[in-house]
């Protein structure tokens, strides 16, 4: 089932259980989502959902440290809860040493042997690791390998 299938399934099910809070992030999600689509003018694949998913997410857990900078606990236990439901809708990220199998096979898929050739390197370790790969790890990954 597709992430946004599944979105829509939760948010009619917190609707029916009367979960308030749950179905205001849902209903937030799609409508962000589906703001993107507009913008793109087409639909969106399942790495452009995670992406926007991973966005909202990064941008909830900038919320929680301001708030708990400012002392206002009660609204970081709001954005917490907000978080831990959006997390559930991404899929695992691959671990430092998936990431590094990946970036050995690139470099010897391009035959690289030094930091020169990074910029050969990094468009294949993305493209093959998709959503799922953090760039800046790859990149330090990378980086090591090639000193």
């Amino acid at each position: 089932m597709k992430i946004l299938e599944k979105i829509k399934l939760d948010m009619r099910g917190a609707l029916k259980k009367r979960k308030s809070d749950e179905l205001i992030v849902l209903r937030s999600l799609i409508a962000k989502l589906k703001n993107n689509e507009i913008s793109k003018g087409r639909e969106l694949n399942e790495d452009e959902v995670i992406k926007v998913i991973r966005t909202s997410i990064k941008q909830i857990k900038e919320s929680i440290n301001i708030y708990k900078k400012a002392k206002r606990l009660e609204l970081a236990e709001k954005e917490e809860l907000e978080l831990m439901i959006i997390e559930s809708y991404v899929p695992e990220m691959l671990s430092d040493e998936q990431i590094q199998d990946l970036v050995e096979k690139a470099i010897m898929k391009v035959k690289a042997e030094s930091l020169s050739d990074m910029g050969k390197v990094m468009p294949i370790i993305m493209k093959e690791g998709g959503s799922l790969i953090d760039g800046n790890k790859a990149r330090e990954i990378l980086k090591q390998l090639l000193e």
